[in-house]
């Protein structure tokens, strides 16, 4: 997620604020005040010369801050050969490449490192790089190619000697980190009592200026872009010297935590560099005007002076490109490149006003950290029969959509960014070895069906719409979609996919989580699906026929529970096995939505929870005694179906539970070491009917005597009534058998108002059967807490049910105390201290206490469940203690009186 947003007013700045002899980037950063730029103009050129920078600095003339005073080291990266990073401080200190550190790539000042997160780094060659103790800076300018999950660090800087005066600079990912969703900002002493996270996503494809201070008094201050976004004190008195510091990677004896993007322009001062300072140091990133485009040639052509404002040719084929826009006003709108081989670091449609232009004719390079975005109000096209090359550029459909018809060439470093609120719709064919991010919410059309890219495409958010396996890039690929609070997606249709998908589980609500896969047509992923970490939730969409052949793995954290969502409106299939991978929490799944999905494979090892909330969800072709959900417990909410119509006698397995009010479609099977509950689903309904459509068998076969299956009812204070939301009641429309073994089938009861009213309730109904087994009814809480217990039948044809008439009605109690030996105590069957020591307390008894009793002290032992509690008391005081004992059920307490109630919970 990104925190900051575009917010640039530029100017006045002054061209004298640069030197005359600065490098390319320097000179091409001048603005003048022959123009003031409107928001949204700004925002284009801003987008357009840095790809993706955010600005949130205006600078007012006159007011410039000092980014040279106290410059100790200062790596500028601008090398175009070698392994040596000059060091042009005051205190210089050479680096050393390591790892085949990518260099001369385009960067916000001048040029750039890239580090492949791999083994790239550089080896500043010293230990005291950063002042052991007072103040200092480190500011570098960074772009991140990859988002992080499952806790990785990414270290920009470190001299991590595996002390308590370590430190670290870098991007974490946020797990555990209230209120980020991945890779904030992050530095600590190492000493694990002084860390500072930035809370702000920086692995958006934009490009950040990251630092930070500390100050003379120990204050350290974490910057992003010019924004201090954290700060707190070092709690230990000095940073280590042991070792030499690294940038990309962390200083370990053998170094890891490899940085993988761009870093530029690395600055450690002496001192602790004030807002006004580090708003300069933004400012270096200050983009480029473009030449504007005016179409005032005889021609369309680039290489017309005429086209350009001030009649000049921008300088496509110079070392830094030529940064161009199009605007309002121009002549033509059509604009042919006819030069060969040119560079454009930056290209940008303009105005509110602005038509719409093409431009056609060759190809061009884009310039790394530079991009094409679209700031009108219209659609823009390009679509040069040569291809773009891009390498770490971007593509924004900012404001209005975006048509590249081009052949683009994403390059071969790290990642091409393709953003935007629009739709940008990519028709040319799309290659190279780079990965691609999709960024914010707008849609992405790939439409060529030979696209041949290797990188892993991911939609961080927004739609990535696809209608060919080929417009997904080779199959060697990968396609992705963000975790956390991102809400990426691919819409699928008539696409068969042999490619490697891993989704990452998303942060929300169950039923409004944004799916990572939906299906418009129909659609076959026969690669393996992998879901990797950020949240919770793993939803798929069928509203066209989904089949996935290939293994669903759960890969998220060790102990991370993960639910899989299936939805949708119309049928999907999962023949593949769902398990747990390097994840080792609960794994289940959800179905929700009016469709129905398919569970095929009998290698299902997930434990997790199986909620049918609507739709059906259809088991198949499972051999016995395994079952796709044989592991897990199932619950069939009203209005939902669960469908095991193809395995003749279904068999709830050892351990498992069934549960809801929904319908089961199918002959079903349930033995001694399995549960069936009537009700209880994920609404909180605990009342309900659940309905199977075939047989049911229920066997007591392994079980000793004394236990049995359980079959789980819960029933009101009002008999007589079948079903109907009243009562608990398993309807079976076909045969019912009933079959004890090894011991009695078991009926556990549980009276929901306290107590049983006195009649008959109706368990289950069939269309007939055998009944052979014995049966036996548990009361809820044990059977000696009730006034008499019930019997089940099975006399009358059709139907099962308890017989509760010659159970001894509740009774009104009234409270007396004083039994001997416990004239305080409150339990049930135990102690007569109820109607002048004449009666003992059951469960589901009515307790009234007054004036009359001989003592106002009652201690509560065991759990109680009173029907009601009448205290009406005007003369004696009570006190109610909990400390061995709690009140439970739905029973109401009424006070009246003027008497005191005091209620000690333990």
């Amino acid at each position: 997620m990104v925190y900051s947003v575009l917010d640039l007013v530029l100017g006045p700045v002054h061209p004298e604020s640069y030197p005359a002899g600065g490098n390319a980037m320097q000179r091409s950063s001048r603005i003048g005040n022959r123009e003031k730029l409107s928001l949204r103009a700004a925002a284009g050129r801003a987008c357009a010369g840095l790809g993706a920078l955010i600005f949130a600095v205006a600078i007012p003339a006159g007011a410039r801050g000092d980014i040279t005073t106290g410059l100790t080291h200062h790596y500028t990266f601008d090398e175009s050969s070698g392994t040596t990073a000059f060091d042009n401080g005051s205190l210089p200190s050479h680096g050393t490449l390591n790892g085949g550190v990518a260099i001369a790539i385009p960067g916000v000042v001048g040029n750039a490192y890239y580090f492949d997160g791999i083994n790239d780094y550089v080896n500043t060659n010293s230990a005291s790089w950063i002042p052991a103790s007072g103040q200092f800076s480190l500011f570098m300018f960074v772009q991140t190619s990859a988002s992080l999950i499952n806790g990785a660090e990414r270290h920009l800087a470190s001299n991590n000697n595996a002390q308590g005066s370590q430190a670290n600079l870098g991007v974490i990912d946020s797990s555990g980190i209230a209120g980020t969703d991945t890779s904030p900002f992050w530095f600590h002493d190492g000493a694990g009592t002084t860390a500072l996270h930035s809370n702000i996503d920086i692995a958006d494809g934009r490009v950040h200026l990251l630092g930070v201070t500390r100050t003379a008094a120990g204050t350290v201050t974490l910057y992003v872009d010019n924004v201090a976004v954290a700060a707190t004190t070092l709690d230990t008195g000095s940073i280590s010297t042991a070792v030499n510091w690294l940038i990309g990677a962390r200083a370990t004896a053998a170094p890891s935590a490899f940085f993988n993007g761009v870093i530029d322009d690395v600055r450690v001062y002496n001192r602790a560099l004030p807002g006004a300072d580090v708003g300069e140091l933004l400012s270096l990133a200050a983009p480029a005007i473009g030449t504007a485009w005016d179409g005032g040639g005889v021609n369309a052509n680039w290489s017309t002076a005429a086209n350009w404002a001030g009649d000049v040719i921008p300088d496509f084929l110079g070392p830094a490109g030529a940064p161009i826009r199009f605007t309002a006003g121009a002549a033509q709108t059509v604009s042919n490149n006819d030069i060969v081989n040119a560079k454009v670091a930056g290209l940008t449609f303009e105005d509110t006003t602005s038509p719409a232009f093409t431009i056609t004719g060759n190809g061009f390079t884009l310039n790394a950290l530079t991009s094409i975005a679209n700031y009108t109000d219209v659609p823009q096209t390009v679509n040069t029969t040569g291809a773009i090359v891009m390498q770490l550029a971007t593509i924004d459909a900012a404001v209005a959509p975006l048509i590249i018809g081009s052949p683009l060439n994403v390059g071969t470093l790290g990642t091409a960014t393709l953003r935007g609120i629009a739709t940008l719709t990519i028709n040319g064919q799309v290659s190279g070895s780079a990965n691609i991010d999709k960024r914010d919410g707008g849609d992405l059309h790939l439409n060529n069906a030979s696209n041949n890219f290797t990188g892993t495409l991911t939609a961080w958010d927004g739609v990535v719409f696809a209608s060919s396996a080929g417009a997904l890039g080779a199959t060697s690929g990968t396609i992705a979609t963000g975790g956390g609070l991102h809400t990426g997606q691919f819409n699928l249709s008539g696409v068969s996919i042999a490619k490697r998908l891993n989704l990452g589980a998303r942060v929300g609500e169950l039923q409004t989580v944004v799916p990572s896969i939906v299906s418009s047509g129909n659609v076959t992923l026969s690669g393996p699906l992998s879901i990797t970490g950020g949240g919770t939730l793993v939803a798929l969409q069928a509203n066209a026929p989904l089949t996935i052949t290939g293994n669903l793995t759960n890969n998220t954290a060790s102990g991370d529970s993960i639910t899989l969502v299936l939805d949708g409106v119309g049928d999907g299939t999962i023949s593949g096995a769902i398990s747990n991978g390097t994840g080792t929490g609960q794994f289940g799944i959800t179905k929700i939505g009016p469709g129905a999905w398919t569970l095929s494979s009998f290698a299902n090892t997930f434990t997790g929870p199986t909620n049918i909330l609507a739709g059906t969800l259809k088991v198949r072709n499972a051999p016995l005694p395994s079952s796709p959900v044989s592991r897990s417990t199932i619950t069939v909410n009203s209005g939902a179906t669960l469908d095991v119509s193809a395995i003749p006698g279904y068999e709830l397995q050892s351990g498992q539970t069934l549960r809801g009010s929904g319908t089961v479609l199918g002959s079903l099977t349930a033995y001694d070491d399995s549960a069936i509950v009537i009700g209880d689903d994920t609404l909180g309904n605990r009342i309900g009917t659940l309905s199977v459509q075939g047989d049911l068998t229920i066997w007591n076969a392994f079980a000793p005597a004394t236990a049995g299956n359980n079959l789980n009812f819960d029933l009101s204070a009002t008999p007589n009534v079948v079903g109907a939301g009243v009562n608990d009641l398993l309807q079976v429309s076909g045969t019912l058998t009933l079959d004890s073994l090894a011991g009695p089938i078991l009926f556990n009861i549980n009276p929901i108002d306290g107590a049983l009213g006195t009649g008959t309730y109706t368990l289950i109904t069939h269309a007939g059967g055998t009944l052979s087994a014995t049966m036996s009814v548990q009361l809820a809480g044990g059977n000696t807490q009730y006034r008499g217990l019930p019997v089940v039948k099975a006399d009358v044809p059709g139907v099962v049910y308890l017989d509760s008439t010659s159970v001894t009605a509740p009774l009104s109690l009234t409270w007396t105390g004083g039994a001997p030996g416990a004239a305080t105590r409150w339990d049930t069957n135990g102690a007569a201290n109820f109607n002048g020591g004449a009666q003992k307390f059951f469960w589901g008894d009515s307790v009234t206490f007054d004036d009359t009793a001989t003592t106002g002290t009652v201690e509560l032992f065991g759990e109680l469940r009173p029907a009601a509690i009448n205290v009406n008391n005007g003369t004696l005081n009570y006190a109610f203690n909990s400390s061995a004992g709690s009140i439970s059920g739905s029973a109401v307490l009424t006070k009246s009186g003027s008497g005191n109630l005091v209620i000690n919970n333990a």
